[in-house]
């Protein structure tokens, strides 16, 4: 069979598998909490929605400024070489940070490592609120480019995504990078290559190219209505985040309800939150979105830093 076809059924099996093997999570059984307010403990399971409606449908997001190094080189592979750009807080944090991998979606082939984030549109994109929160607390974010493919993922992305992480962890001092604390933030189809970033460790065999000697294993992963992979997942997996909207496509419901459900069994940590009146992107369906785009990202951010930027001994490496 041809590789490309045979990649292509593989991948369209393992989403049916997703979808069919999902177990069942009502989507509308939220616990009452005041609006915009984050998880008062960080516990795994389902982040709690808050049932009010939210007072601002798109409230101004926090200031950040930033300078960006633009056109890295990141990794040269058999299918091609791969750039990056790096955003850093201005003025610059004290010491080496945390920096937060974003892998964008695949379904518009004009979407690039300078555009992924989607600053600057009006209104305000959703990524735009957490993009800015994450420099607010001292983060430094990487938009990437990769393998992708309309309609459906490529499977060179996973392994691109980790020639990333190793060349942060062997380049840490250049970039003032803490290389215990190195991230993946994917929204739509990134969620698959963040998912297997996550989740897979050199047995997978996904480790081709340079920096070899490091670790390509993130210590948190924030998923956005993405696609996942679920044949990695074992208990000393990184913890995750999944935010995705009760509007969303059914398929993306499931796969994140399989993703879900798959971490708890293998005691992952892993919080889900169902956002109110949400499409896909976020995209408000019948009435404002609730949590609102600052809501969620400030929900990601108490995450985020409570399981990596704080934690004296984030996991894995």
């Amino acid at each position: 069979m041809n590789g490309s076809i045979k990649l292509k059924l593989v991948l369209s099996l393992i989403a049916l598998a997703l979808i069919a093997t999902a177990v069942s999570i009502p989507v509308f059984g939220f616990t009452r909490a005041a609006p915009y307010a984050g998880p008062k403990a960080i516990a795994s399971g389902i982040v709690p929605t808050p049932t009010g409606p939210p007072p601002k449908p798109t409230p101004p997001y926090e200031q950040a400024n930033w300078t960006i190094q633009e056109g890295i080189p990141y990794a040269t592979l058999p299918f091609g070489t791969f750039l990056l750009n790096i955003y850093t807080p201005k003025p610059a944090p004290q010491g080496n940070t945390p920096i937060v991998l974003f892998f964008h979606g695949c379904c518009n082939p004009a979407t690039n490592r300078d555009n992924a984030l989607r600053l600057g549109h009006t209104p305000a994109d959703p990524h735009e609120y957490m993009f800015r929160e994450l420099l607010n607390n001292g983060y430094q974010v990487a938009t990437l480019d990769f393998p992708s493919e309309y309609p459906i993922v490529n499977a060179h992305g996973a392994e691109a995504g980790k020639a990333a992480v190793r060349f942060f962890r062997a380049n840490a001092a250049t970039y003032k990078i803490d290389p215990t604390r190195i991230i993946a933030w994917a929204s739509s189809a990134g969620g698959w290559i963040a998912s297997i970033m996550g989740t897979a460790d050199k047995s997978a065999g996904l480790d081709i190219g340079q920096y070899l000697n490091y670790s390509s294993r993130v210590e948190g992963v924030l998923d956005w209505f993405g696609l996942a992979d679920l044949q990695y997942i074992t208990s000393d997996d990184a913890p995750f985040l999944i935010q995705v909207g009760t509007h969303d496509d059914p398929m993306v419901i499931s796969i994140s309800k399989a993703l879900f459900n798959a971490l708890i069994k293998a005691h992952v940590f892993v919080q889900l939150q169902w956002v109110l009146n949400a499409g896909h992107k976020f995209v408000s369906k019948n009435g404002s979105t609730n949590p609102d785009y600052q809501g969620i990202a400030n929900t990601a951010i108490i995450f985020l830093n409570a399981m990596v930027r704080d934690n004296p001994n984030p996991q894995p490496q």
